[in-house]
């Protein structure tokens, strides 16, 4: 708020003697005396006539005329009964001059924090770390090129700072293309299938197979990367037993009930009933190269019975 200034008397009120002294209105002297020594001209015209010139007739003043040749800086000051060529105070920097913070200027070149500080008589306090990161564009971690949303990060890794987890920082996983399913938590690529989310390594085995997934068989990935679902071609088995296409491979948890000789072998029938299409041979080779001699001649007793 500014200051109020006492009032002055004219000073040729006083001179004159005259019976009502008037105070100081424009240019040190009260209305009448300005108006008459503006008549005698006593008082020289700061302004140039109308129309003759574009420039504010201050000295260092570069503004736009507004009225008399002056600027509307200028201008007001002829109104308020000060000085019109004295020069103007200058401009403060658009943001804040205090050190250390740089925000947009509110007041006295200084921003609104700091303007209510030094209102209130109080130290100035450095800027939060935060506020320093409010006009990047870019989130501000090296490996993130998402737009800034909030202090500095992106909407991501923000979420992430706020739960509090100690790889917030972490690189954002990319986004798989459209169509093509996403990664859970555990690395397994999930897909929709008939209307629903399905781990895509068992609809691409059901796929090859021809048939739905037995609940006692399990698909595993040969290199261990469980994102990894190629397949070149049918499931073969190999000699040493393992049924496998690309990169995976099925496994079955099926195993006899009881100990007698009749479930067993009627579980052995079933088993091999539901893997009549794998060649058989294949079956030979790995009793030849794993199984015993006893093994090997119930395999081909079986193998005579079945023919």
């Amino acid at each position: 708020m500014e200051k109020k200034v006492d009032p002055v008397p004219c000073p040729r009120c006083i001179e004159e003697k005259a019976e009502k002294i008037r105070l100081v209105a424009l240019r040190g002297l009260c209305k009448m005396h300005y108006q008459r020594a503006m008549r005698a001209n006593e008082i020289p015209r700061v302004y140039a006539q109308r129309g003759t010139q574009t420039t504010c007739a201050a000295e260092e003043c570069e503004r736009d005329v507004v009225s008399r040749g002056l600027c509307s800086s200028h201008y007001s000051r002829i109104l308020k009964g000060s000085d019109p060529l004295a020069p103007l105070r200058e401009r403060y920097s658009p943001n804040c001059e205090i050190d250390g913070c740089g925000l947009p200027s509110h007041a006295r070149g200084m921003c609104d924090r700091h303007y209510k500080q030094w209102q209130d008589g109080r130290p100035f306090s450095p800027q939060p770390e935060w506020k320093q990161y409010l006009d990047l564009e870019q989130c501000r971690l090296d490996d993130c090129d998402r737009d800034a949303a909030h202090f500095g990060l992106c909407n991501t890794h923000y979420f992430r700072q706020r739960e509090g987890g100690p790889d917030w920082d972490s690189p954002i996983r990319d986004k798989a293309p459209a169509g093509t399913g996403w990664i859970t938590e555990q690395g397994y690529r999930m897909v929709r299938d008939g209307g629903r989310s399905r781990p895509e390594h068992r609809v691409v085995a059901e796929r090859e197979l021809g048939r739905a997934l037995w609940p006692d068989e399990q698909v595993h990935h040969v290199n261990g990367d469980r994102s990894d679902n190629r397949v070149d071609g049918p499931f073969r088995m190999d000699e040493r037993g393992r049924l496998r296409s690309g990169n995976l491979e099925i496994w079955s948890s099926a195993q006899p009930k009881g100990q007698e000789i009749g479930p067993k072998l009627e579980w052995a029938a079933d088993i091999l009933a539901s893997y009549g299409d794998i060649d058989l041979n294949c079956l030979r080779r790995v009793l030849a190269v794993h199984g015993t001699n006893e093994e090997r001649r119930r395999y081909g007793r079986h193998l005579k019975s079945v023919s």
